[in-house]
């Protein structure tokens, strides 16, 4: 389910703009932003997802861990199943945290590149409070 104060959709182009507020909730991952570009092949199916203006991601690993992540920009490409983040990215995993310029996460290979990288293992709970989603 998505949420926004505003949606445009352009069904020649297969693309649809969520504009203000916007919220995705799903099993699997959460989402919001203050805007979202979904872009979608000819079966309807989503193929990519582009999320700018105060990014915030919430998912959980495979042992029921929590991952948060604060960006900018965030591009979702359902071909290699990859997740870039961009402009001051923030990744938390229970007590630790990298930051960076961008983070390309590779969901199924459970892998990531950090590029600067800074990790923090146990962090000052003071640095992360702002990670928190609603």
């Amino acid at each position: 389910t998505i949420t926004a104060d505003r949606l445009e959709l352009d069904y020649r182009e297969m693309v649809a703009l969520f504009d203000g507020n916007v919220r995705v909730a799903d099993p699997d991952v959460s989402m919001s932003a203050d805007r979202m570009l979904v872009y979608f092949d000819s079966t309807n199916d989503v193929k990519q997802v582009t999320a700018v203006g105060d990014v915030r991601v919430r998912s959980r690993d495979d042992q029921g861990r929590d991952r948060l992540a604060q960006c900018q920009k965030a591009l979702y490409l359902r071909t290699g199943r990859q997740l870039v983040l961009t402009g001051e990215v923030r990744l938390q995993r229970e007590d630790a945290y990298l930051t960076g310029n961008r983070i390309v996460v590779w969901i199924d290979d459970e892998r990531m590149e950090v590029e600067p990288a800074t990790l923090t293992v146990k962090p000052d709970r003071e640095n992360i409070r702002d990670l928190k989603l609603p």
